[in-house]
């Protein structure tokens, strides 16, 4: 918020674009962006597209249970198994993300196999490991990692289907050789980094078969620990379907009775199930969007904001089916955010919506149709009013509804004195704001035309007029207009504008052509 001797107003322009982005944070529990749909009308292979990788040549990669589909921003390229073809992929059901080599090769894994996209050759290379005995391993493959010794992190299960037990194995993505580390649960894993990036622990969470999740240090004797799996009474049992391991003190679970912030080294924890006291259902995916706010997929809530910081729900990211630019996704199942600040949110049956950060969606609120708009003012207090036509638009706080005014004239600009005192100035005349009586009250006529109004560090408020430069005298009455005679024969100068620097000299552009500095 600007202070009030900086503050400038231009009152001859409507402030559209200002007033826009003033709208948004207005009504900060709603954020809207224009979402762009990538669905099978638009060329994927398949609806259901739970991993999403931005690689390092721009293509967005995205994965199905009916091939793999490549998305360069216009089309969509669809890579599936080809009948005698080694060079295809082994199935059409991709299980991991896509881990990116130095070499700009991707790895990943199906559910038969391991993967390598070759960049140069616009093909596979595709591997299958080997148990203990030297069976050779063929279905329920999970990467879930890349190292910095090359090593792919690959989770093999030991049954088909949901069933959740297998083995660790590291394989050198250089060598092509494998190593069975130890036995490794879970559906899906995620690895925490040390201080050198060297993987630590393995979090494995068990659903569909099982709640919770068991953390493996990575060293023998392979310790395991488990939490919420609903045996032991200082955790609550749920279903975790999602794990950001955030840092080594907050890692954030997507389970069944909603958010939770997890403590590994203390073992706290705290659960976040309603959003303005209302269920927001299973959390199904969190993602990081800027240094503090994670973006929370949910089951009732669409998709919400969390602020770090505050430790609580902040905003809602709306589905509106049916509006051109809207979220169309009813549930969320992933959220993924690339190297270009795009989020892009996948579902099990709706496909891809996508949508950049920095490119909010705007609402027009009818109060404001067909209206010039005629300047906005945010308070010291952090209350803002919008002026168009003869009314004022009052929000006494972000959070708050629209409270509509009247005035006798359209208040062409706001300003403060230096205790807080609001005016607003009309094309002819001078009024206070009574915070009672939630009006504005006619002070002065004005001595003329008005460009400008200045508050100075030691409080003087000059009114910059087409007859020269005044200053407003306040009293016990309604104030008087006095010549600025600190000016001298500038005094009768038509400034356009005034600036007060640090040293307290006034610069003033006059006659549009001139500036003078006192």
């Amino acid at each position: 918020m600007l202070k009030a001797e900086t503050k400038k107003f231009k009152a001859h322009y409507p402030l559209v674009v200002v007033f826009l982005a003033f709208l948004l944070g207005a009504n900060a529990q709603i954020q809207r962006y224009s979402f762009h749909p990538l669905t099978p009308a638009e060329g994927l292979s398949q609806a259901s597209n739970d991993f999403i990788y931005h690689d390092s040549q721009g293509f967005i990669w995205l994965s199905s249970i009916d091939g793999l589909n490549r998305f360069d921003g216009k089309s969509v390229k669809i890579y599936k198994p080809i009948l005698g073809d080694s060079t295809s992929l082994i199935d059409n059901n991709i299980t991991s993300n896509f881990f990116e080599d130095a070499e700009n090769n991707l790895w990943f894994s199906t559910y038969k196999g391991l993967h390598c996209y070759v960049r140069a050759t616009d093909n596979f290379r595709r591997y299958q490991l080997v148990d203990k005995q030297g069976k050779k391993l063929q279905k329920n493959y999970h990467a879930f990692h890349l190292d910095n010794n090359n090593q792919l992190w690959v989770r093999v299960g030991i049954k088909e289907g949901n069933n959740t037990s297998g083995y660790l194995h590291l394989f050198n993505t250089i060598t092509q050789k494998d190593s069975i580390v130890c036995p490794i649960d879970g559906h899906r894993n995620s690895v925490v980094l040390d201080e050198k990036s060297e993987v630590q622990e393995v979090v494995s969470y068990l659903f569909p078969t099982h709640n919770g999740i068991e953390v493996i240090a990575m060293q023998a004797p392979f310790e395991t620990k488990s939490f919420f799996e609903g045996i032991n009474p200082a955790f609550p049992s749920s279903r975790i379907k999602h794990i950001l391991v955030d840092t080594p003190r907050a890692w954030y679970l997507s389970g069944d009775k909603g958010l939770i912030r997890f403590n590994p080294l203390s073992h706290k924890y705290q659960i976040w199930d309603t959003y303005q006291a209302t269920q927001i259902g299973e959390v199904t995916s969190t993602e990081n969007v800027e240094e503090n706010k994670l973006w929370v997929a949910t089951g009732k809530a669409s998709v919400l904001v969390y602020d770090k910081k505050q430790a609580a729900f902040v905003a809602k990211i709306p589905h509106e089916v049916g509006k051109e630019t809207g979220l169309q996704l009813n549930r969320v199942n992933k959220l993924y955010k690339d190297k270009q600040d795009n989020i892009w949110m996948s579902s099990t049956i709706a496909g891809v919506n996508y949508t950049n950060l920095n490119k909010c969606k705007f609402e027009r609120p009818n109060n404001f149709i067909d209206h010039h708009i005629n300047t906005i003012y945010e308070t010291k207090k952090g209350e803002v009013f919008c002026s168009y036509a003869s009314k004022i638009a009052y929000y006494p706080t972000p959070d708050t509804a629209l409270i509509e005014l009247s005035v006798p004239q359209g208040i062409m600009l706001f300003f403060e004195d230096n205790k807080g005192n609001l005016f607003g100035v009309t094309s002819n005349a001078l009024l206070a704001w009574n915070p009672t009586q939630l009006q504005f009250e006619h002070q002065r006529q004005l001595p003329n035309f008005v460009f400008d109004v200045y508050v100075t560090k030691s409080g003087n408020i000059l009114f910059l007029t087409y007859g020269g430069i005044f200053e407003y005298k306040q009293n016990e009455e309604a104030g008087i207009f006095i010549p600025f005679k600190s000016l001298g024969k500038h005094q009768k100068a038509v400034a356009t504008t005034l600036h007060e620097d640090a040293k307290e000299r006034l610069y003033l552009a006059i006659e549009y052509t001139q500036l003078l500095i006192l």
